[in-house]
């Protein structure tokens, strides 16, 4: 009996290293507390207001509607992952289900509004877009998560309010992190130093308990 509680815990430690070393690695995150775009590299008519639902609560919103951009974040370099995630809370105070309040989120090349860009989640009427959900209702969470075009490397992130009127469209707590994994023709990342103690340790534990059940 001892001897399966002793395996199943070398066995836990092993898996733990693993563990550790495929976690996703933040590679932004801005939830608007500190009350300016500060983190952001290039703005149009982004600004952080009071949220709609929660007065002590800061979050990003748009004073005027546009087009191709508004709102882009510093720069982030291509880690050479396979994937990003994109997470953030979105609310809109529109109850049109075509409009769903104008809203947004996509990445650009270079940071700088009119370049390369992708946007990935928007309203209904966009067909090339996944839709941000219907969210009069209270915040919703939204996570989307993509791969980066080959040839970039760096880029950032790009939110909006397209659909007059302004102001209806609210972004807050955005996430972006990086699966840890890599793509072909990339290095694969270097462990950590307490990834690889775990990693010894598990299958120390592991070989001793093997060597214990022989005898």
């Amino acid at each position: 009996m001892k001897k399966a509680v002793f395996t199943a815990m070398a066995t836990g430690i092993f898996f733990s290293a693993l563990a550790v070393n495929s976690s996703a690695t933040i590679l932004f995150e801005d939830d608007f507390s500190s009350g300016d775009l500060s983190s952001w590299n290039y703005v149009v008519y982004g600004e952080v207001v009071h949220s709609p639902t929660d007065s002590g609560n800061n979050v990003l919103s748009f004073s005027d509607i546009n087009s191709g951009g508004d709102t882009f974040s510093s720069l982030i370099e291509n880690t050479g992952a396979a994937t990003y995630t994109l997470s953030f809370d979105y609310y809109t105070t529109d109850g049109t289900d075509v409009r769903n309040g104008g809203g947004f989120a996509g990445i650009d090349d270079d940071g700088v509004k009119g370049n390369d860009h992708i946007w990935y989640l928007g309203t209904p009427e966009y067909l090339s877009v996944t839709y941000l959900p219907q969210a009069t209702d209270g915040w919703k969470n939204v996570s989307y998560t993509f791969s980066l075009p080959d040839t970039w490397t760096s880029f950032s992130l790009m939110f909006e309010d397209f659909r007059a009127p302004a102001r209806d469209a609210f972004f807050d707590n955005i996430v972006l992190s990086d699966s840890n994994g890599v793509s072909d023709g990339n290095p694969a990342p270097v462990p950590e130093p307490a990834t690889v103690f775990l990693f010894g340790v598990g299958l120390s534990a592991l070989a001793g308990a093997q060597l214990r059940r022989r005898k």
